[in-house]
């Protein structure tokens, strides 16, 4: 279970409540991680290049498995961090 911010103010906290767009419920215990992706102000442009980072991992670590998805997250944030890195595995459609 992930630390509330009362246990762990500066680290690792709970701060979303994450729910289904077709309101069916998640698995009892499940833990999502919520990344910053946009530039609405404020922004913190450090802050939001890191998690753009990462969903390009995710969408790399996911390119033989979900092509489609890996595809659109590097058409969408590759860019966006100055990025001209092409996806480390080769997915198949």
């Amino acid at each position: 279970m992930i630390p509330t911010k009362s246990e762990n103010p500066t680290g690792l906290y709970q701060k979303y409540i994450v729910t289904k767009v077709s309101g069916k419920p998640l698995p009892i215990g499940s833990e999502y991680f919520v990344l910053r992706l946009d530039e609405v102000e404020p922004v913190n442009v450090e802050h939001i290049n890191a998690c753009r980072l990462a969903v390009l991992a995710y969408a790399d670590a996911i390119a033989n498995t979900k092509p489609e998805m890996s595809r659109d997250l590097y058409d969408k944030y590759n860019k966006a961090v100055g990025n001209d890195a092409q996806l480390k595995a080769t997915p198949t459609l």
